[in-house]
């Protein structure tokens, strides 16, 4: 019997051992360290079979149970693996997240903000909370869209705007009350100033977990973070991390990061050292890399000094920094270094977030939302939850959001389907963007050989799991 390379093996090459590959396959998600030789064979020739193998029976048995070589035509593969990428974007619908949008409205005017389009609505527009009613109407939607009560997150998260501003506190406890009587408990991503007036709802059984974004030393954070009144808010929130910390709360701080506040990210760390928030097992921190989009004006972010760097360039300088954890990096390190050293299969998806089958975002103007980065932009809507019917369906754009990597002629052909999982939707639905070939594909392709290399290198010096 005949066998061809699977479209879907990938080939890494090995930073430190020339001698060999990383070969992981696409759907199987199966991954091996082969020789040159092997992948010289396995590259040099359209069919294969046993008789004509010149390696060992194993290598040729493995190859077969593991993926690399099929049976199956070009197009039969195809198919599977968009009848595959369908079943896990089903599975995925099961796990739905629930996030409360307080308030457009925010104490700060960070300038590579994506809300910072919200402002152009006005203030007026922006001041809208939520009421009480509405927050009882937000918790009836909840019960009839989740699929079943298991499987829903039990952690609904506040965002905005600003979600913690002084000035909501009222009615961001009211959410919490609702909330912890239906089994609920609460995460929210918030700048911090504020986070003082709510001392008494932070906490294990309130607002168990912070996102707080901490841009660098006090200098760096200053001239990006700006409060809209107070030139200094890095003192105010670094103080108020170690209020919600005395309070049990997990706390993770992001650093978004460009070339000129990444070295400032040491300086940064040795403040945390100097308060003991790094002994304490509830904090942690982490680079997130700030990517350069299209925009037709950039005075703004020019003023604010920030420099995009590309990801090869970011890499570089965040390895150099030890103990520094990127987003960017690690959790694509994570779910390879755990299939290398438990011997599993790396772990897949279809979908890059949950915008693309489980969130749904309640705002304070009745109308929800799947992804963070659309909310106020009203051609996002995907629906109302204050109507007199109940929920109305915006079905059109709720079907461009529920979409997975497959459904698109760049990807579903590609090998990288199920660890790339076709970038961000977001950036597909407002550009019209089908990938294939981009400089964003380049980018992840960069990311999988860094994170591939780094997982077995770090494999074979300790042995140990993750």
């Amino acid at each position: 019997m005949s066998y061809r390379l699977s479209s879907y093996s990938i080939f890494i090459e090995r930073d430190n051992d020339p001698s060999h590959y990383i070969l992981i396959h696409g759907y199987t998600g199966t991954i091996d360290i082969v020789s040159t030789d092997i992948v010289s064979f396995l590259r040099g020739a359209d069919t294969f079979d046993k008789d004509s193998f010149p390696f060992s029976d194993s290598t040729w048995d493995n190859l077969l149970k593991r993926g690399y070589l099929t049976a199956k035509t070009k197009e039969e593969e195809f198919g599977f693996v968009k009848k595959m990428a369908d079943v896990l974007h089903k599975k995925g619908r099961l796990f739905n997240v629930f996030t409360f949008l307080v308030s457009y409205d925010c104490n700060f005017r960070c300038p590579y903000c994506y809300e910072a389009s919200i402002s152009g609505n006005g203030r007026k527009w922006t001041k809208q909370t939520f009421t009480e009613d509405m927050v009882d109407k937000a918790y009836e939607a909840i019960s009839k869209i989740r699929v079943d009560e298991r499987t829903t997150n039990k952690s609904i998260q506040l965002y905005g705007g600003e979600p913690l501003l002084a000035e909501n506190k009222k009615i961001v406890e009211y959410i919490v009350k609702q909330g912890k009587q239906r089994g609920y408990v609460f995460n929210a991503v918030t700048n911090g100033y504020d986070l003082d007036a709510y001392e008494d709802l932070l906490g294990p059984d309130n607002i168990t977990r912070l996102q707080i974004t901490v841009d660098g030393d006090r200098e760096w954070h200053n001239k990006r973070r700006i409060h809209y009144q107070n030139p200094d808010s890095f003192d105010k929130i670094i103080a108020n991390i170690g209020i919600a910390l005395a309070k049990g709360t997990v706390i993770s701080v992001r650093i978004n990061t460009d070339r000129n506040n990444i070295d400032s990210i040491k300086n940064l760390r040795r403040r945390f050292d100097e308060l003991g928030y790094t002994a304490d097992e509830n904090f942690h921190f982490y680079s997130a890399w700030l990517a350069s989009v299209e925009k037709e004006d950039r005075s703004v972010e020019n003023a604010a000094q920030i420099d995009y760097m590309d990801y090869k360039e970011y890499y570089r300088k965040i390895v150099s920094m030890n103990n520094i954890v990127s987003c960017n990096i690690d959790k694509m390190y994570r779910h390879i270094y755990r299939a290398i050293s438990k011997g599993e299969h790396i772990s897949l998806s279809s979908v890059g977030c949950a915008s693309q089958c489980v969130s749904y975002i309640f705002d304070p103007y009745g109308e929800m939302y799947s992804c963070l980065e659309t909310i106020g932009n009203r051609r996002h809507v995907v629906g109302k939850y204050i109507s007199e019917n109940g929920i109305e369906w915006n079905d059109g754009v709720l079907g461009e959001w529920h979409r997975n990597a497959s459904d698109f002629s760049g990807c579903r052909t590609c090998k990288h389907l199920f660890f790339c999982q076709g970038g961000c939707i977001a950036d597909r639905i407002n550009e019209k963007k089908d990938y294939g070939g981009s400089t964003i594909c380049d980018s992840f392709r960069d990311r999988l050989r860094i994170s591939a290399n780094k997982a077995y290198d770090n494999y074979l010096k300790s042995g140990s799991v993750l």
